[in-house]
Parts: structure tokens; C-alpha cells; sequence
């Protein structure tokens, strides 16, 4: 249920609760206090629309099927260009257990379901207006980020593809199985080099992607670029969506 208008600048918030109801009741009040809202019912939906609306905050639910919160947190806190979004988690009944678990999840505050919409406002409104806590970088190796554009998910490497970056995009890539199966793209545009032992780690990319349903592609494509052995490489185990537009030299 989508209830954001982008002629009203005022702050973003998406919204997860599978109770279609309590959505609603939520989504309203939050209109009320001036928020715009995106409504969606689990965390994958949470993931892929924070990367496409780039929102102030996420209040999730702290019970929801599939993607989990604790996962969806995770994948948040994981997912350059929206690690930094605070995420406030909705529970049922917020003791100080139930605080310091979402905390140590990385959610930035919790709030109960059954408080008044007053209280879930300031929540939102310290979380959004406190100074931003960049988290520090997950992989040295490996500069990324993803973005999403309704068909595909699509994540970006700007960085040279070692044996230890290529291992970081490994892990990076598994992480994201609960978003599958989707159109995974990878794009290349931004990548000086791939070294040979580093194209190894490009298949088992492929083959993440594909246990887990997903379709895997490269994208921005220049093959020049690359090694003779890393170039065909690319050629025989890859579709390749998208060739990078190489401007030749006049004369």
C-alpha cells in the first residue's frame, strides 16, 4: 500500500507488517504526523524498496514470514548505499530483553505495536534527526553497491577483483539468498582489472545465484579490458547483458 507522494517533502518511511490491518492503521497515523509511507508485508520486499526509495527510516515488524527481522536487519546493515538507514523494530511486547536483542541485531531503537502513534512518531524523529553512524566497511578488498530497479537486482563491484576481494564477494553474494530468486546482475563498468585468481570466485558467484533460483548476468562489459584467459572466460560461462560502450579515438 503506497501512500507517498513525491510532491510532499517530508520524511520517507517504509513500513513491514504482514497484518494487512495493522499496516494500514500504521501507515495512516504515520500520514497524520506528516510521514510519507511505503507499505510491504515481508523483509525481502523491505530490502528491495529501501535500495529503489532510498527512505529516512524502516520500521519493521518484528515477526514477519519469510525474511525474518533478524535477517532483514542483517541484509540492511550489509547493503551499500543503505547501511546507514535506521531501522526501528515494531514488538509485541518491548521489555529490556527485547530492546537489547534488537539493538545487538542492529536495529537503532524498538518500539511496541501497541503504543500510541505519538510514541512511534518520536521514535522515528530521533532516529532520522541523530547524526549519521556510517558503519565501518564489512570487506577491505572490495568497494560495492547495489541498487534495484524492479527487474533486477543489480550490484555494482568498483574495485579490482583479487583472490580477496573475489572472496569477499563470495560471502557478500551468499548472504543474499533470501532475496533470490531474482535477476541478479553484476556490473563490471567500474572494474580496472580481474586477476587470474580471481575469476574463480566469479563462478562461484553464478553458482550461488542459480542454487538459489536467481538468474545470474554481467553487465557494462568491456572486454578489452581484460586478459586473453579472462576474457574468454568471461565469454563461455557468462551471458552477458549489456557490453560497455567503448568511445574509440578520433583519426
Amino acid at each position: 500500500m503506497d501512500t507517498m507522494d513525491s510532491t510532499i517533502l517530508a520524511p520517507q518511511v517504509i513500513v513491514a507488517d504482514d497484518d494487512e490491518l495493522a499496516l494500514m492503521l500504521l501507515q495512516d497515523g504515520l500520514k497524520g504526523m506528516g510521514f510519507q509511507t511505503v507499505g510491504c508485508k515481508n523483509g525481502k520486499e523491505v530490502l528491495l524498496l529501501a535500495l529503489k526509495r532510498a527512505p529516512e527510516a524502516i520500521l519493521l515488524d518484528d515477526r514477519m514470514p519469510g525474511l525474518d527481522s533478524v535477517r532483514t536487519i542483517k541484509l540492511v546493515r550489509i547493503m551499500e548505499p543503505i547501511r546507514a538507514v535506521p531501522v526501528i523494530l515494531l514488538a509485541e511486547t518491548p521489555d529490556r530483553e527485547t530492546v537489547v536483542r534488537a539493538i545487538q541485531m542492529g536495529a537503532n531503537d524498538c518500539v511496541s505495536k501497541e503504543g500510541s502513534i505519538h510514541d512511534i512518531n518520536l521514535r522515528l524523529q530521533r532516529a532520522i534527526k541523530a547524526p549519521v553512524k556510517q558503519p565501518a566497511p564489512l570487506f577491505e578488498q572490495l568497494k560495492y553497491f547495489f541498487h534495484y530497479d524492479d527487474t533486477s537486482l543489480t550490484l555494482d563491484i568498483e574495485s579490482e577483483i583479487t583472490t580477496e576481494a573475489g572472496k569477499n564477494m563470495v560471502e557478500l553474494v551468499r548472504s543474499l539468498t533470501g532475496l533470490m530468486p531474482v535477476k541478479f546482475l553484476v556490473n563490471l563498468d567500474k572494474v580496472p582489472a580481474i586477476a587470474a585468481s580471481g575469476i574463480g570466485y566469479l563462478s562461484d558467484v553464478k553458482d550461488t545465484v542459480i542454487n538459489c533460483g536467481g538468474t545470474i548476468a554481467l553487465s557494462h562489459v568491456d572486454l578489452n579490458r581484460y586478459q586473453p584467459n579472462v576474457r574468454r572466460f568471461l565469454e563461455k560461462y557468462f551471458q552477458i547483458e549489456v557490453q560497455a560502450v567503448v568511445e574509440k579515438n578520433p583519426g
